[in-house]
């Protein structure tokens, strides 16, 4: 998968409200985002659920439910949300999908 250099997501923290922040494409930006090893799952339409692989077992708190391949997850700690491209290229969100997003996952 490549990536744009840098791209606008939407981030979620436990008990917090999404907010849109702008991550640096690269593996070691994308995993101080989520505080961890980054896992990078289909989640909703074209969008791409980015999480800490191990934010359970590091006892990370609980956030939010989110579905991973229409399957429902418990994610731990900080994700966030950007969107696949046509190539499979990971791809920053426009307005529209922020809105989207934030009307599903609030």
């Amino acid at each position: 998968v490549e990536v744009m250099a840098s791209m606008s997501v939407l981030k979620y923290s436990p008990g917090k409200k999404p907010v849109t922040v702008r991550v640096e494409a690269t593996i070691k930006a994308m995993s101080k985002c989520v505080g961890g090893h980054i896992e990078v799952s289909p989640a909703w339409r074209d969008y791409l659920l980015v999480y800490a692989e191990d934010g359970q077992r590091r006892q990370l708190p609980p956030n939010r439910m989110v579905p991973v391949d229409n399957v429902p997850i418990m994610t731990f700690g900080d994700f966030f949300f950007c969107k696949s491209s046509y190539d499979d290229d990971m791809i920053g969100l426009t307005k529209d999908d922020i809105e989207a997003l934030q009307y599903r996952f609030a």
